[in-house]
């Protein structure tokens, strides 16, 4: 009786090691994958940033006034652009208060 109850503990815990190793190397292949997947996540991160980098960097050139000014003296005829003076600028008094009528409107 005893040496049944033993051996039948003793398959038991076999089957206990068998299961929890194969579980155990269920956890450990997913781990692995999972790892990878973060690690191929983190490269295309990187690379995201370098992109942002390089094109926050062609933005500040393309925006820099030595460049833009280049470009405005390229292109001064097809953009018909005025020098900018204070006389190209409104007073204060010659614009109408918030809410006024527009000149002609309401008539």
């Amino acid at each position: 009786m005893i040496g049944a109850f033993l051996r039948l503990v003793t398959v038991l815990a076999a089957f206990a090691v068998v299961l929890s190793a194969t579980m155990l190397y269920r956890v450990k292949t997913e781990t692995r994958l999972m790892k990878n997947e973060i690690a191929a996540l983190e490269r295309e991160s990187r690379a995201a940033q370098r992109r942002i980098d390089a094109l926050e960097t062609e933005w500040a050139y393309l925006n820099s006034p030595g460049y833009l000014s280049n470009l405005v003296s390229i292109h001064t005829d097809a953009l018909d652009l005025v020098e900018r003076v204070p006389d190209n600028f409104a007073n204060l008094s010659e614009i109408p208060p918030r809410g006024a009528l527009a000149y002609g409107e309401g008539e």
